[in-house]
This record gives C-alpha cells, sequence and structure tokens, in this order.
C-alpha cells in the first residue's frame, strides 16, 4: 500500500526509494512487534494476545477507510464508487447453484397472474442494464426473464436461435428484447432468430449498442481530475461512425424495431457523468446502474413497439 495510486493494478515491487524504505521500516516494527506480543508469550495467554491483534488490524483498516476519504475529494470518490454501482452477475450464484440446467432465469419480482412474460437475450452490456430494465418492465406489467450464460446467439457458442426460441415458448413470451456490445451478435444468428420468431408470432425489438470508448472511463477521469491529459472526447457522429456497418445492417434488419440509444448519452457531446457527476460507466463500455437508468424510456419503447 506504501505505491498506491488508484487505479494502479497490483504492485509487485516500490517504485520510489521512500517507498522501499517505508516498507522496510513497517516490516520490522510489524515483526518485532509480533514476536514480542505473541511468540514470547505463553501459551495461555496467546488467544487475549491474538484477538488484541485482530483488534489493531481492524483499527487499521478502519483508519486506512477514514484516510481515504479525506485523501481523495468527493468528485474523486464518486470515481472509485462506480466499480460497485453495478447488480448481481446474470442470474446469481445461488440460482446457478440450485439449478445447474436451467438455461434462463426470472429475475422479476412481479407476482401478477396476468403479468407478460419477456426475454431478455444478450451478452454482459445485457447484464449491465437488466436490474433498470427490470424495473420498467414491472411497471408495464411484465415478468423479465434472463439468461444464465452471458453469450447467447455469439458466434461459436453454444445457446441458437432454436433454444431462444424453446425458451421463449417455455415462459409463454410473446416479446423477445436483444441488446449486445458494439458487433457482439451473430448476425446468422439473429437472422434465424427473427424468421423463427415470426412463424411463432413472437415479437423481437432491439436495443442498439450503447457509446463504448477505448479507455476505462474511471480511471481516465480520475487522471484528469489530478491534472493528467486522459480527457475522453466523442460525439454522435462518432458513435455512428464507428458503429456505422452494424447500425446499418440493424436498421434494415429490424426497420421500426430498433430502439435507439445514443441519443441519450450523446446529445451531440456523449457524456459519462451525469448532473450530479456520478459515473455512468463502471469501465470501457459497461453501464453502471445509474447510467442503464437513464434508458428509462428506451426501455419502455422496447417493450411496446
Amino acid at each position: 500500500m506504501c505505491d498506491y495510486t488508484p487505479f494502479g493494478g497490483t504492485i509487485l515491487s516500490s517504485t520510489t526509494e521512500e517507498g522501499l524504505i517505508l516498507q522496510v521500516a513497517l516490516t520490522c516494527v510489524l515483526s518485532i512487534a509480533s514476536y514480542h506480543l505473541i511468540e514470547l508469550r505463553k501459551q495461555k495467554r496467546l488467544i487475549s494476545y491474538i484477538a488484541a491483534n485482530y483488534a489493531v488490524v481492524i483499527i487499521a483498516a478502519f483508519l486506512g477507510t477514514q484516510f481515504q476519504q479525506q485523501a481523495f475529494s468527493a468528485d474523486q470518490q464518486k470515481i472509485f464508487a462506480a466499480w460497485e454501482d453495478r447488480a448481481t452477475y446474470r442470474c446469481g450464484k445461488i440460482f446457478r447453484m440450485l439449478n445447474p440446467s436451467e438455461r434462463i432465469c426470472s429475475i422479476s419480482s412481479a407476482t401478477s397472474l396476468n403479468a407478460q412474460a419477456v426475454l431478455i437475450v444478450g451478452n454482459s452490456h445485457a447484464d449491465s442494464i437488466k436490474t433498470s430494465f427490470n424495473e420498467v418492465a414491472e411497471e408495464q406489467n411484465f415478468k423479465t426473464y434472463f439468461y444464465v450464460t452471458n453469450t447467447p446467439l455469439m458466434t461459436k457458442r453454444k445457446i441458437t436461435s432454436d433454444e431462444v426460441i424453446t425458451d421463449a415458448l417455455k415462459i409463454s413470451s410473446k416479446r423477445i428484447v436483444l441488446h449486445f456490445s458494439p458487433k457482439g451478435v451473430d448476425k446468422d444468428k439473429l437472422e434465424d432468430l427473427i424468421q423463427k420468431a415470426e412463424e411463432h408470432l413472437i415479437l423481437v425489438t432491439i436495443i442498439a449498442p450503447i457509446t463504448t470508448y477505448s479507455k476505462h472511463v474511471p480511471k481516465a477521469l480520475f487522471a484528469e481530475s489530478i491534472g493528467e491529459d486522459d480527457v475522453l472526447n466523442k460525439n454522435i457522429e462518432d458513435y455512428e461512425q464507428e458503429n456505422k456497418a452494424e447500425l446499418t445492417y440493424l436498421r434494415n434488419l429490424l426497420k421500426n424495431r430498433i430502439v435507439e440509444t445514443a441519443p441519450v448519452f450523446c446529445t451531440p457531446t456523449c457524456r459519462v457523468i451525469n448532473n450530479d457527476k456520478e459515473l455512468l460507466y463502471f469501465d470501457e463500455g459497461h453501464l453502471t446502474l445509474k447510467g442503464a437508468k437513464m434508458l428509462a424510456a428506451e426501455y419502455k419503447q422496447a417493450l411496446t413497439l
């Protein structure tokens, strides 16, 4: 921790002479303290001294947290908070342990007997919006189902269009909503899914890929906050140009059943923080819960097209 810097990754060696000296000094002090407080004590008093040492560790951790809060500004604290601002991964560990053979799970708390089923299909980008999507879906009287695997309808993966249709029919869903990262969905599987969905009178809509970045957004914003030149600049024209081929393909394939996302974040300059300076991304391209909530109107549109 002597050479700790936010977003610096694992530090395997000291980067400064001062850091090295401090590490050696702390190692010596703690080793001597451990020897005298534990190893030289009699066995009958060992437990109490171990407890005391644990208490010291807990206090040190608390003081370290307080130091961090004092060392970084409120806006920098919001940058660090982005990593935790996300939901449980996919269907959660407990569901996977109790239902190892299931392909989909319900992420809804809706109990209405006449609630309609909707199946979300997508990769990690769908995972980052699922909680916010479900909140809107429940308001529209939908019960949301989601895939356990992170790679449905992707190249060389197990979940095929036939299996998606089978799963949709199993839950009596008449609506499938797709959301992938740029270039995430396999085109052949997508076209096959749409064709088979039409045969079963199932509507397929897609929430277009969101704006993504080549840099880690929190890391870049922290660098900017300490005066380093690592600014994230992008506008809606950049988004359209970067995703031109895919957007053209999706718009032609799905016609009016594609829900655009870029206008939400790019007006025309693309945003990575909200009005409260809270981050919309927790890495290069995955939305935080706060970022995902900004697409509430788009979720409603996807459910009513």
